[in-house]
């Protein structure tokens, strides 16, 4: 599940239409159906299709097996969904896709029971009918179902065309994988005639599209790209980069430091921890203090700040509350876990790095 919302929000982040995820059954009970909306909403996703077979035991499309869960199940699955969406974004789509009419002994009352149940007591936004027999059979569903209606292809044939959509009182149509196909076979194509021809077939397909330019994924000129490089260039580095205007810090130790001038011998930003301050120096923290204390080459300044990594942060032991140190509980913001002072039994540090 995380893959796919993953992808899909990379895919909705880099369009400026609206996208939709296939959810698949949902990935599982009521509170995973809740997670699969709440992440598809805050990964920029308009909408999601989830499907009414089981989880164990899911088809692929007009796969022979198929099988439907009760409909009871089915309507508290998309009832689940819509809750979450309308909880965290009312307009976020939820579409429910009944596999009805070619499961195991499934019927088209059947099917239409379905689409109206999950429409009229689960109230998702969208119904889609998988799979239609004949166009008499688009008619009835549509005939008995209110709102936004949509149908695969299913049994028809061949996949009926807009005007026909319309005539039949559906103003959604659903036509999945044509690019792919449309892509796998252009890309064969070149690849057959590279092994035959070489690079001439390279020069070839230029020539065929000297007269038919095709776009390209370029990065437009508002998103992240080379124009957005070199502007945040000139806004940080004022045409220096690497210059003066550019400081190295130490967190928690230090002032800024100009890498364009000398260090001087007795300049000591950072300093050694005082006595019976409570927080140890470890290692990095040492090779700072050495490094800022020695003498610094022109232009060196961020090989100092450098050196005093990964760990420059103080660390103290008296910070946190204690806690009991049978508790099991690991401190998440440190990857490992110091002694303790013996006079203390019951504690918990803190790193920040």
């Amino acid at each position: 599940m995380s893959e796919c919302i993953t992808i899909a929000g990379w895919i909705a982040d880099s369009v400026s239409i609206p996208v939709m995820v296939d959810g698949d059954t949902g990935h599982g009970g009521i509170m995973a159906v809740r997670r699969l909306i709440r992440d598809s909403i805050r990964a920029g996703l308009a909408g999601i299709r989830i499907d009414d077979q089981p989880i164990e035991g899911k088809r692929k499309t007009q796969n022979a097996g198929i099988d439907v869960v009760p409909l009871r199940d089915a309507v508290v699955r998309y009832r689940a969904a819509v809750d979450m969406k309308n909880e965290l974004d009312p307009n976020f789509v939820v579409m429910a896709q009944c596999y009805a009419r070619d499961a195991t002994g499934g019927t088209l009352d059947d099917t239409i029971a379905r689409l109206k149940a999950y429409r009229e007591e689960a109230g998702v936004d969208w119904v889609q009918f998988e799979s239609p027999h004949s166009v008499d059979e688009i008619k009835a569903a549509r005939a008995a179902v209110e709102g936004p209606f949509s149908f695969m292809r299913g049994k028809l044939g061949r996949y009926l065309s807009l005007d026909e959509h319309l005539a039949l009182g559906v103003n959604i149509a659903w036509y999945p994988g044509f690019t792919h196909a449309v892509t796998w076979a252009a890309l064969w194509d070149f690849m057959k005639a590279f092994e035959t021809q070489g690079t001439q077939a390279w020069d070839d397909f230029v020539a065929s599209r000297r007269d038919k330019p095709y776009p390209t994924p370029e990065m437009p000129a508002d998103g992240e790209g080379d124009a957005k490089q070199r502007e945040l260039e000139h806004h940080y580095f004022d045409d220096t980069k690497g210059g003066g205007r550019w400081r190295a810090t130490v967190t928690g130790y230090s002032t800024p430091i100009p890498m364009s001038a000398p260090m001087p011998a007795s300049f000591r930003p950072i300093s050694a921890p005082p006595s019976g301050s409570g927080w140890q120096a470890g290692p990095s923290t040492s090779r700072a203090i050495t490094t800022a204390r020695s003498p610094t080459p022109r232009g060196s300044a961020a090989i100092a700040a450098a050196s005093a990594m990964p760990n420059p942060i103080r660390r103290r032991l008296d910070t946190w509350r204690a806690l009991p140190a049978s508790s099991g509980r690991a401190n998440p913001h440190r990857k490992s876990t110091p002694t303790p002072p013996p006079a203390s039994p019951t504690w918990i540090s803190r790193a920040l790095m």
